[in-house]
């Protein structure tokens, strides 16, 4: 009797491991670098913050320098700070791990983590359209209100004209005459 070959039994470990893809999310966090440190030292800081970034799976996308600012309030005695805005993406799991090492990090006054939402397309269109929309009404709505206004006046002028006329009174042939020879007796004085 001939053995027919068969194919090995996989061992778990030879098994694949299904692929796991990880959801990135976008955020957008804003460090305050205490102004007490130099410049060169508040950009060692950044770049320390940079690398904390990148050692905790973020893909940083775009970093924005704000500069040297008043803070609205005190931070433990310090009254400015260098402010700084990193855009990036990460999973979600390890922002709880960035977070703490932030924390723990003495060249950061504050931080703030925020989700940013990514707009597609499609949205950004709709918004604009919208926005468009209302813009539209607001300058009808101000252009009707104008035009009442100067209907508004216009009645209010002519009102006012009409009260300020007196009604006319006839007059007799007798005061006219007597009216014409005092102005022609006045002109005949005067010469």
């Amino acid at each position: 009797m001939e053995a027919k070959a068969s194919a090995p039994i996989p061992t778990p470990v030879e098994e694949a491991a299904p692929e796991i893809t990880v959801r990135m999310e976008t955020y957008e966090m804003m460090v305050i670098v205490p102004a007490t440190l130099s410049d060169e030292e508040a950009i060692v800081a950044k770049s320390k913050i940079s690398a904390v970034l990148n050692e905790n799976s973020a893909k940083i996308t775009e970093e924005e320098d704000l500069g040297k600012r008043k803070l609205a309030y005190p931070i433990n005695h310090i009254r400015q700070g260098f402010y700084h805005v990193y855009k990036f993406e990460s999973p979600a799991r390890s922002i709880a791990k960035l977070d703490a090492a932030l924390r723990l990090m003495p060249e950061v006054l504050r931080h703030l983590l925020t989700v940013r939402t990514v707009k597609t397309p499609e949205q950004l269109q709709a918004e604009t359209a919208l926005r468009e929309k209302i813009m539209a009404k607001r300058a009808a709505a101000e252009e009707r209100a104008v035009a009442d206004r100067s209907v508004k006046e216009v009645a209010e002028q002519q009102e006012k004209a009409e009260a300020t006329k007196q009604p006319a009174r006839e007059v007799t042939k007798e005061e006219l005459e007597k009216k014409l020879e005092e102005i022609l007796t006045d002109e005949t004085l005067g010469e």
